[in-house]
């Protein structure tokens, strides 16, 4: 069995397949401000789609409450809508503590730099 691993081992590429997907142009890649963009970006587009399926949850209950018993069903109950909010209420701070962070890094750094 080690004989067949050791020859398997042998033949694999070096390189991994898959090469991670990065929206920045590579002359931005290790620019840090360009990354904390990249970041809140990701992050507000998780915390849009968090709470447009809430809301669609919670509208369709609604609507079911005006409408007969062919009632669509709602993404979530109302257990996974708190859960959901709550995941992006928390999201959302720590978005904020990240930038706030940064903000006195780079303060710190300028009046450092002004000396």
């Amino acid at each position: 069995m080690s004989a067949l691993n050791a020859s398997t081992t042998s033949e694999m590429p070096r390189d991994a397949a898959h090469q991670p997907y990065c929206i920045l142009h590579a002359s931005l890649q290790r620019d840090q401000a360009a990354q904390f963009a990249v970041t809140v970006m990701d992050v507000a587009q998780g915390l849009q789609l968090c709470i447009e399926l809430a809301n669609n949850s919670v509208l369709t209950r609604s609507m079911n409450g005006d409408a007969g018993s062919d009632d669509a069903m709602p993404i979530l109950n109302m257990d996974g809508i708190e859960r959901l909010l709550r995941f992006a209420t928390s999201t959302a701070r720590l978005l904020a503590d990240h930038a706030e962070s940064r903000i006195q890094w780079m303060n710190e750094f300028r009046t450092k730099g002004d000396k």
